[in-house]
């Protein structure tokens, strides 16, 4: 339990470091709500504390968070072999498809999502939802399909 992830990062560290002013990983940081502007390190923002943490699926209850550690490793070999490296670059019809995949999940995991499943879906949603989640823990529901999302590769 000392080594799990605690820090779920909805937007990956590999993207944030390209914002980077230093070696440090700070960068600059513009706080919307209160429109208060600072300097932050990567490892402390667009992410939340155990937002990925499943017990009930999962008996690593951060299998989510390192099924997208090793998901996002994949999709950052890409981007630096392919678009850092290149001027002009093709991908493959398997580089382009786990490219398209990353970037769909990307505004599944986000907080936003997590947070409407857990307590902002219409009633309609909900009725829908619950005839796969009969319980109505739609925080469950969506954990349990990132879960499957992120491992999926097709």
């Amino acid at each position: 339990m000392k080594n799990e992830p605690i820090r779920h990062h909805y937007i990956p560290q590999f993207i944030l470091r390209n914002f980077c002013f230093d070696d440090k990983g700070n960068t600059f940081y513009k706080d919307i709500r209160s429109k208060k502007e600072s300097v932050k390190q990567i490892r402390d923002i667009f992410m939340e504390k155990n937002l990925y943490r499943d017990t009930i699926n999962n008996d690593n209850p951060v299998k989510i968070e390192n099924d997208f550690a090793q998901f996002e490793n994949e999709v950052a070999c890409i981007i630096k072999e392919k678009f850092l490296k290149e001027e002009e670059f093709v991908l493959t019809h398997q580089e382009d498809e786990k490219l398209k995949l990353f970037f769909a999940l990307m505004s599944f995991r986000s907080k936003y999502t997590y947070e409407l499943f857990k307590k902002k879906l219409s009633k309609e949603s909900k009725k829908f939802y619950v005839n796969w989640q009969h319980d109505k823990n739609f925080e469950d529901f969506w954990k349990r399909n990132l879960g499957k999302l992120v491992k999926c590769r097709s």
